[in-house]
């Protein structure tokens, strides 16, 4: 039997808990203000831009990474526009690329790059590669087939860029990625795959910006502004990410 003191007791004991559960759904719902308007009020990260203008140009740039190991590595990089010049019989404009590699204070890699486009609408041609590390060796790459960058990069798309050979061999691929960055950007990621220009002639392997995959990523505004942020290469089988 329940004496009239444990009804009291019990009725006391329901209305805690719905006083409780009131109390957790203004938590929830946020009575009164507090955490949903704090929630909404977050910024969100950019998920579209206007693609930027090909090529990307970029004054001389300094990179720093760190091996397993824990050895310091530094990279430059710059991309400028070169003039006009001749790739396979056509008037192109150049772009004069520049890509140096050290380990603290010795120089492992240094890259020199002139690639060909057709402008307006950009399209690209071929370009000519040497490395320090093969000297008097010259790559020539033709581009065989061109897929532009939409006009609008959104967060989660990928596709093709451009794709190509070297002769009658060796064929490279470019493709590109948009993953989110920030609420001012995102990233576009362009991933170049070639063979490994040692290999290709006859040599010691040797991987770089232009030999093996590598990735470069800008960071790209609303308006379409791009700022280099990250490069990934493999050099002679380490793995290193500059930024």
């Amino acid at each position: 039997m329940i004496t009239p003191l444990a009804r009291a007791r019990r009725r006391i004991s329901c209305a805690v808990l719905v006083l409780l559960s009131v109390a957790g759904a203004c938590v929830i719902a946020s009575c009164g203000g507090g955490g949903a308007s704090e929630s909404a009020a977050a910024p969100h990260d950019l998920q579209s831009a206007q693609a930027p203008s090909l090529p990307i140009y970029v004054p001389g740039t300094t990179l720093k990474a760190a091996d397993s190991s824990g050895n310091a590595w530094t990279a430059t990089y710059s991309s400028t526009a070169a003039g006009t010049s001749t790739f396979n019989q056509q008037v192109a404009y150049a772009t004069a690329i520049y890509f140096t590699v050290s380990r603290g204070a010795t120089v492992v890699d240094s890259e020199s790059i002139t690639e060909f486009s057709l402008m307006s609408p950009y399209s690209p041609l071929g370009l000519a590669e040497t490395f320090s590390s093969l000297p008097g060796r010259l790559s020539v790459r033709t581009t065989t087939s061109h897929d532009p960058l939409p006009s609008t990069l959104t967060v989660g798309e990928s596709g093709p860029l451009s794709s190509g050979n070297s002769g009658n061999c060796c064929a490279f691929t470019q493709t590109y990625s948009v993953t989110p960055d920030s609420p001012s950007a995102l990233f576009l990621n362009m991933q170049l795959a070639f063979p490994d220009f040692g290999l290709e002639h006859g040599e010691a392997s040797f991987t770089g910006l232009y030999s093996g995959t590598s990735t470069i990523t800008y960071a790209i505004s609303g308006s379409g502004a791009a700022t280099l942020v990250k490069i990934q290469v493999t050099i002679n089988g380490t793995a290193l990410t500059f930024q």
